[in-house]
Formats: structure tokens, C-alpha cells, sequence
């Protein structure tokens, strides 16, 4: 659990990801190693935490990774995240 990582999550503005995205990502980073920053929970537990299908959940997903706060590797039935690929953002808020 990292729990720098869900606040960096939690901290990003409404302009940077939507509702929906937000909870996805702190869902993904609550459960980030702190080092690696890397992450494998099911898209069961990420659709729970979003309150959405785990189509939509597959969908933000895909989004994060658009916008660059996730990184997505698939090998075979496995799939893991790598959050804030690109280096964790300082808090705004403290």
C-alpha cells in the first residue's frame, strides 16, 4: 500500500483527470509498492472502487494511459500498472 501515492492520486485538479478517473487511479495507487510504483489489482476491485462496470473500469484505464498518470503492461493473463510513469507529482495541497 502507498499511501504517498493515493495522496498524489487524490491531490490532482478536476482540469487533470474526471471523477471517475480519479478514483480509478487512487484505487491503483493505494495499491502501488512505493519503489516501483507498480500495481496489479483486478479490474473487479478497480470498478468497485469507481462504482462502475468493469468495462468503464477497463475504459479509464485506458484513459489514465493516455494522459500519462498510468502505465499499462499486459503479459498474457496478467496485467499490471505503473503509476505516475512519468515521476509522482508534488501535492498542491498539504
Amino acid at each position: 500500500m502507498s499511501v504517498h501515492l493515493l495522496f498524489a492520486a487524490a491531490d490532482l485538479s478536476p482540469r487533470q483527470v474526471t471523477p471517475l478517473q480519479k478514483l480509478a487511479l487512487m484505487k491503483i495507487a493505494d495499491s502501488a509498492d512505493d519503489q516501483t510504483r507498480i500495481s496489479t489489482p483486478t479490474l473487479q476491485r478497480i470498478a468497485s472502487w469507481a462504482g462502475v462496470s468493469e468495462n468503464q473500469a477497463d475504459e479509464i484505464v485506458w484513459e489514465l494511459a493516455e494522459s500519462g498518470l498510468l502505465a499499462v503492461d499486459r503479459h498474457e493473463d496478467e496485467v499490471s500498472y505503473r503509476v505516475f510513469p512519468d515521476g509522482v507529482p508534488s501535492l498542491r495541497h498539504r
